[in-house]
């Protein structure tokens, strides 16, 4: 750390001095307090008048990271959606703007709280923060019929991922195929995605909406080869006296015949995806707001990825929210760099690696103590990635 702050202009432009590790990591005790959401509240009011936005609607998600240690009194053992076991986690709720992705707001949760549970605590949240109204976006994990009640009681729409469950069984009815949605008029191309859907009246929880069924032939396709994959695999197994696995077993008589009628009925609902909304969006425009909300993946991506979320160096309650908010506002600025160098058709890291070799360089004189500093020649890649970002970056980087 010390290294890489020593090639930056930071000492500079923030006029620190003698910054050491240990004055950053005692800085992290000052980040975690009850004005969090009151921080996050000012930092998003200026990034709004900085790009000019106003968010229509807003797209929440649920990510955890896992500690290596035992001892963070915010770590639970949960589900890890990364399939490690044996570790403790902390969920990360984040709320982004549905139009650009940009974070508004994050909450950390212990690891045992479930995503359909942080809901209710962040759209209070979003309520200080002066956003209520317009559309929630949410996956299926976050899904629950409180939380749809929640917010049509706050007066928000909601479009939200629904999982297979005994309502929607019984919504569909006994006829219900998904190849039968498979018409010109059902038809939705989504980039290299078709998806049929139609809709028809539904209630989750005590509010009436539109359930939307999706069918992804392609998907459909897929799981129906892997499910005769497993179950030819069963066969071989059973032939030599062998075990096979639970959820395999419901396909097979007691003698080790398949059971036609339970393929059949697997069938039916092959690359189906369901959604319930509220809102007065089309069919059309619904699809490609929920399967676009990806926007909250990204940020994903980039808090485990280029901002290294992970591995969490504290363990201390206030030092691991003072991380995950520092971790937050990288995010956030590598989003706003994304907006920003999206007309270059280049991408944010991409960007950052043009801009690595940037430098400036310092020349003193002693004696009469003259101070002159130059910034190296640009190449118009640089220059146009600056002007991007702000039109008199460049003029500004070179006084």
């Amino acid at each position: 750390m010390k290294h890489w702050y020593e090639r930056t202009d930071l000492s500079l432009i923030l006029r620190l001095t003698d910054l050491t590790e240990r004055r950053l990591v005692n800085a992290l005790d000052a980040l975690e307090s009850d004005q969090m959401v009151d921080r996050q509240q000012t930092i998003f009011e200026r990034v709004k008048d900085y790009l000019g936005i106003k968010p229509k609607g807003v797209v929440y998600d649920v990510t955890n990271t896992y500690f290596y240690g035992k001892k963070c009194d915010l770590a639970r053992y949960g589900h890890d959606k990364e399939q490690r076991k044996g570790y403790p986690l902390v969920q990360i709720g984040l709320v982004v703007t549905q139009e650009h992705g940009i974070p508004i707001l994050h909450k950390t949760f212990p690891g045992n709280v479930h995503d359909s549970r942080t809901f209710a605590d962040i759209s209070k949240c979003l309520r200080r923060l002066g956003i209520k109204g317009g559309i929630a976006v949410m996956d299926r994990g976050v899904t629950s019929g409180e939380n749809t009640d929640f917010l049509t009681d706050s007066q928000w729409k909601v479009l939200c991922g629904m999982k297979l469950d005994g309502g929607i069984r019984k919504a569909l009815g006994p006829d219900f195929q998904a190849q039968d949605l498979c018409s010109l008029g059902n038809r939705i191309r989504m980039n290299q995605t078709v998806f049929y859907c139609n809709e028809r009246p539904y209630k989750h929880g005590g509010t009436q909406g539109r359930l939307i069924s999706c069918f992804n032939r392609q998907k459909a396709h897929d799981a129906e080869e892997s499910r005769y994959d497993e179950i030819q695999a069963a066969q071989i197994r059973l032939s030599r006296g062998k075990t096979i696995k639970p959820d395999i077993q419901p396909f097979f008589t007691k003698h080790g015949r398949v059971l036609k009628s339970k393929l059949n009925e697997e069938r039916r609902f092959d690359g189906t995806s369901f959604m319930f909304t509220t809102s007065d969006l089309t069919i059309a425009e619904a699809a490609f707001a929920y399967f676009d909300k990806d926007v909250v993946e990204r940020c994903f991506q980039s808090l485990k990825g280029i901002v290294r979320l992970r591995p969490v160096r504290h363990w201390l309650y206030n030092r691991v929210e003072g991380h995950i908010f520092i971790c937050y506002l990288s995010c956030l600025l590598l989003s706003i760099l994304k907006m920003k160098v999206a007309p270059l058709e280049m991408s944010e890291q991409s960007a950052l690696r043009e801009l690595d070799g940037l430098y400036r360089i310092y020349l003193r004189d002693p004696k009469n103590g003259f101070k002159i500093s130059r910034l190296v020649a640009l190449t118009r890649t640089q220059e146009s990635i600056l002007r991007s970002v702000e039109k008199d970056l460049v003029k500004t980087c070179s006084e």
